[in-house]
């Protein structure tokens, strides 16, 4: 294979820098001074007592470093897979950050997370506006520990690291002392890349003042530095708008006033008709101004005190910030801290757990209750962990006119075990036009896999209710014969079935097919009828495999929930005896359907093709439940399954009206109708 071949090489580059930071190479070779030209000082260098002389700056040439090579196929005229081949390389552009206060209400954990995120990002050197240790006191002790444990987490860094004093840094003689012990000076200035690099000390003359010595240091600086492409400064307070007291808005006299005590004016005299930036923290908010055509910049925090309410009202957040040094001035990114991830943000032993929790965690059984308004009933939930760490759910009913109790739950379960919680339900308040529908409960699962964070869920779960129906009393009976005229009962409504079981992308919703349910009864028989709304009728490919056309199957249990329950799973008598199945299939080219009994018992039944669907009618003699219950009968269940196919042969949907009962440990919580 051909290819194109790009590459150059790096200018020179230079880097002066006093002894204040831990130096490694970088993008070029670099000097450090005072001391031996050539020699890399490290962060506990010997202290330097006064400010370093200017002229004892000496450069190291850097040596040529050979750039990566672009090689890409030659495809001539054809159509090629990239946009172009001029690359963001400029050997001129690098990258740095800065990170902001890290104290003044420290907050645990932040500033060593931005120091993994560094490491993350990977910039050429890191700089900071200040406030590193908590300090404020004079016990040298104390001091010493503070600074020790920063500098043990600024070495795990593997960039150099600049720093800059905060009012926490040295608040008072013995801050400043150790400080010169530790950094030397504590101002300086430095050149990388022709940008020169100013880092200040806004408490050389007291809060938010520069010295008249410091102003000296750095006219010097800029004086010798007057070819550089751009200068950036660096500092803790925010001098231009800042009085030591937090008042960031003075009246302009009261500006001018404030300059002048703390010569910042003078400074802002020697960046005259420079292209300069300005960098700056303590306030813990994030602010851009705009002065002598110059960006200015106020910084949030990295692990200082905030109330973190937000970045676009507030600029309150944490933050490292990210520059791209160009020719055009520096392309600044606040990178938020919580949204600099590693590889390892979500694992797959991770997310397999999420997936299954999601599935199974929490499952609410379908809450049988008395026609609305009810008193009382009770929800059940299954909870699950199938994880092999402790699992704490959280549970939280929703609120309104149906009431539960408790009104939040929390339970934490072993790795790989089930438990069930019990609410109870309240709908005394309810009234019959009170929507049971579309209820959820909400629950928060929270758990934690060794090695990773603590992993938090939340999720809803549907709450199914069933109000039982009212069987009403026949006036007159009813003739079976699939005419509903004669029906004055009320029918339930329409509603989304409880279960789909198949090819749910079959069913195309209610339009596609619906139930009806309405049932009465009389001194010989209870009455059952459904009317079923189906947009499009297939006939079953041959009379023996009616399920691969459309039919309606009732499931009718003649007992009651008390002598319907189980133990362990299995019924306490018989169920198949006390359950029939009807099946009715309609006809594409007849008004006549064809009804099926699957049982011992028939009786009369019918089925009619109707222009929108089909309808089906039954009476089931009372003796049937009188001997079920063992007396006069007080109330039955009743299940619908509409099986939906809506072209031969195509992949079917079983729609249940209900949960579907197993038959043989047949549901005592769902379709109840109670004798009027």
């Amino acid at each position: 294979m051909f290819y194109n071949e790009m590459k150059m090489l790096v200018p020179a580059l230079t880097i002066l820098l006093v002894s204040t930071v831990c130096g490694h190479p970088g993008h070029e070779d670099f000097a450090v001074a005072p001391g031996d030209a050539g020699t890399t000082v490290s962060q506990s260098a010997a202290p330097a007592s006064e400010s370093p002389d200017l002229n004892s700056l000496q450069a190291v040439p850097a040596k040529p470093v050979e750039m990566p090579q672009l090689r890409l196929p030659v495809l001539g005229d054809q159509s090629k897979p990239w946009s172009g081949t001029n690359l963001n390389n400029d050997p001129k552009n690098f990258q740095f950050a800065i990170v902001s206060d890290n104290t003044g209400a420290m907050r645990p954990g932040v500033f060593q997370s931005a120091i993994s995120k560094l490491n993350l990002l990977q910039p050429e050197f890191v700089m900071s506006v200040g406030d590193l240790i908590m300090g404020y006191s004079t016990d040298e002790k104390l001091v010493r520990q503070q600074w020790d444990d920063l500098e043990a987490q600024v070495a795990k860094l593997t960039m150099p690291f600049f720093y800059v004093p905060g009012n926490h840094d040295v608040s008072n003689a013995t801050q400043k002392a150790e400080w010169s012990r530790r950094f030397g000076p504590n101002y300086y200035h430095f050149t990388y890349g022709n940008v020169l690099f100013l880092c200040l000390d806004t408490e050389d003359a007291g809060k938010g003042a520069l010295s008249a010595k410091q102003i000296q240091y750095f006219k010097k600086a800029l004086a010798e530095n007057q070819d550089v492409r751009w200068t950036l400064v660096f500092m803790h307070r925010p001098v231009w708008v800042f009085d030591g007291m937090k008042s960031l808005s003075p009246t302009r006299e009261n500006e001018l006033k404030l300059l002048k005590e703390s010569r910042w004016h003078d400074m802002e005299q020697l960046l005259e008709g420079r292209k300069h930036t300005v960098y700056a923290g303590h306030v813990h908010s994030y602010t851009k101004f705009v002065r002598n055509n110059s960006k200015y910049f106020v910084l949030a925090t990295t692990g200082g005190g905030s109330a973190l309410r937000g970045a676009e009202d507030y600029g309150q957040f944490d933050e490292v910030v990210w520059i791209t040094m160009t020719d055009n001035g520096p392309i600044m990114a606040n990178l938020l801290l919580d949204g600099i991830l590693d590889e390892d943000v979500r694992t797959d032993d991770v997310a397999l757990m999420v997936r299954t929790m999601l599935r199974s965690a929490v499952t609410a059984r379908l809450t049988a209750t008395d026609p609305v308004p009810f008193s009382t009933a009770t929800m059940n939930m299954r909870l699950d962990n199938q994880s092999t760490v402790p699992l704490t759910l959280t549970l939280l009913p929703p609120k309104g006119a149906v009431r539960f109790k408790p009104t939040s739950a929390t339970v934490t379960l072993p790795p790989k075990s089930r438990q069930n919680f019990k609410f109870q339900v309240d709908g005394s308040r309810a009234s019959k036009d009170t929507p049971l529908e579309g209820l959820d409960m909400q629950w928060v699962g929270t758990a934690v896999i060794p090695g990773k964070p603590k992993l938090e869920i939340t999720s809803t779960v549907p709450l199914v209710f069933d109000s039982a129906r009212v069987a009403k009393r026949a006036v007159d009976g009813a003739a079976i014969d699939g005419n509903f005229a004669e029906w004055t009962t009320r029918w339930s409504r329409p509603q989304s079935f409880d279960a789909v079981i198949g090819s749910k992308r079959a069913w195309g919703g209610m339009d596609d097919a619906s139930v009806e349910i309405a049932s009465q009864w009389d001194d010989e028989f209870i009455y059952l009828a459904a009317r079923i709304k189906d947009d499009s009728i297939v006939a079953p490919i041959d009379a023996e495999k009616i399920k691969t056309g459309d039919f309606t199957e009732l499931f009718l249990s003649l007992g009651t929930p008390e002598n319907l329950a189980t133990t362990e799973g299995e019924p306490s008598t018989s169920v198949s005896n006390r359950l029939l199945r009807v099946v009715a299939r309609p006809s594409d080219n007849s008004t006549s359907g064809v009804v099926y009994f699957r049982g011992d018992h028939q009786f009369n039944a019918v089925c009619v093709s109707t222009p929108d669907g089909y309808q089906m009618e039954m009476a089931v003699p009372v003796d049937l439940f009188n001997e079920a219950q063992g007396t006069a009968w007080t109330k039955f269940a009743l299940n619908v399954k509409v099986n939906d196919c809506d072209t031969t042969g195509s992949k079917k949907a079983e729609l249940w009206w209900k949960p579907e009962w197993n038959e043989k440990a047949a549901s005592p919580d769902s379709g109840w109708f109670i004798r009027e």
